[in-house]
């Protein structure tokens, strides 16, 4: 089974539609393809909150726990960093503005919006 990386900015149901609709499409992706095979890499909260959304046994990674003012450059960081380190397969943004380092990997990145899908790279 291939190596996938979900980015995203959120993944609190209560926070709004692109932040269930990660919720939702994290949730599918780990029955599918299994725990073992996703990495998810949430930008506005802790790695707490990702465990007590999706459960302790999902690789992830996070940059809410900064101060606010370093999310997004902590995120940037932090999704290089780890596709460079883990090489996966397949990387799916649910937001069009998280992935600009993504969209010159040469890994096939999906970009998700709502009900339209958009493939670059």
């Amino acid at each position: 089974m291939p190596g996938i990386h979900l980015w995203c900015p959120s993944i609190r149901a209560s926070e709004g539609g692109i932040e269930s609709y990660s919720l939702s499409l994290a949730r599918a992706l780990i029955e599918i393809a299994g725990e073992q095979h996703i990495t998810i890499l949430v930008r506005n909260h802790a790695g707490a909150d990702i465990c007590q959304a999706l459960g302790s046994g999902v690789r992830h990674g996070a940059s809410g726990w900064l101060p606010r003012a370093l999310w997004t450059f902590a995120f940037g960081v932090l999704v290089v960093w780890r596709a460079l380190r883990e090489r996966p397969d397949l990387i799916i943004s649910t937001h069009l503005n998280a992935p600009a380092s993504g969209a010159r990997s040469r890994r096939p990145t999906f970009c998700c919006r709502s009900a339209h899908s958009r493939v670059t790279g």
